[in-house]
């Protein structure tokens, strides 16, 4: 579970590090960096829950706690399914951003864009305004830097969606995520990136 942390963790870190502003061509290549670096540890991630081992050791926790943490068959099943979905979210979010800030432009076109769907939306009676206590100006104003913001706004919302899952009391991780369960000599059998097993073997 430590290794699955450190993966979300390093996650989290590459997500907060997106450039807020990426009109040049200098900010669309560092996010997209940064967004191969998210993919790179959603695959590491993804070959240390989906190896079969993961399921035995987590039901070990039942039997034989370490460190005082003791998990019940359904919360070992509910904590290996929120993983298996935190994987699809990932992949769904990592093609989301790629396509957001490939498309995003600086131009006044792409702007006026953005701007015409915000007005559509505020028109639309079938849908929620943002907040009810504010001004139909304030509500358009949030809309429109939502969505020329867009890949910032995803980012975030990926984030908490870490949080929400597997996020503890004082916003680390939960205590499971500190357990080692892989063993070293593992490791190396699962993890296909060099990079991130010598993370995992500090």
């Amino acid at each position: 579970m430590k290794h699955i942390g450190t993966c979300l963790d390093n996650i989290q870190i590459a997500l907060a590090q997106i450039p807020r502003n990426v009109d040049s061509h200098e900010d669309k290549a560092r996010a997209f960096k940064i967004v191969d670096e998210i993919q790179e540890y959603a695959h590491t991630l993804e070959q240390l829950v989906m190896n079969p081992n993961l399921r035995t050791y987590l039901y070990n926790l039942e039997k034989a706690p370490i460190d005082g943490i003791r998990l019940q068959a359904h919360e070992v099943e509910e904590l290996l399914k929120d993983l298996k979905h935190m994987l699809y979210i990932l992949d769904l979010y990592i093609k989301n951003l790629r396509d957001i800030i490939r498309n995003h432009s600086g131009a006044w076109t792409y702007k006026a864009k953005q701007i015409f769907i915000a007005i559509c939306h505020m028109f639309n009676s079938k849908k929620v305004k943002l907040g009810r206590e504010y001004s139909t100006a304030e509500n358009f104003k949030a809309l429109v830097r939502k969505l020329l913001n867009q890949w910032g706004y995803k980012a975030d919302q990926l984030a908490l969606a870490i949080d929400q899952k597997f996020g503890g009391e004082n916003g680390e991780l939960r205590r499971e995520f500190k357990i080692a369960l892989y063993k070293m000599d593992e490791l190396k059998k699962i993890v296909k990136s060099e990079k991130h097993l010598l993370k995992f073997l500090k």
